[in-house]
């Protein structure tokens, strides 16, 4: 069973650091910018901050970065 977008916040909320999210940093024209995956298709692309995280982009892996 895949987990979902709200499912993927809770487990990152309680361990950011869980090796199922698959958390890193992102290269190139996206730089400062880090991806989590949903699951096997979909990620979430988000900037850290000082006072948590900015999501800015949600879909499907040729989606999200196609910068």
């Amino acid at each position: 069973m895949e987990i979902n977008f709200e499912e993927t916040m809770e487990l990152f909320s309680k361990d950011p650091s869980n090796i199922a999210l698959r958390d890193h940093a992102l290269q190139g024209s996206m730089i400062g910018l880090r991806s989590l995956s949903i699951n096997s298709s979909y990620r979430i692309v988000y900037r850290p901050t000082s006072k948590g995280i900015v999501l800015l982009d949600i879909g499907m892996h040729a989606e999200v970065y196609k910068n």
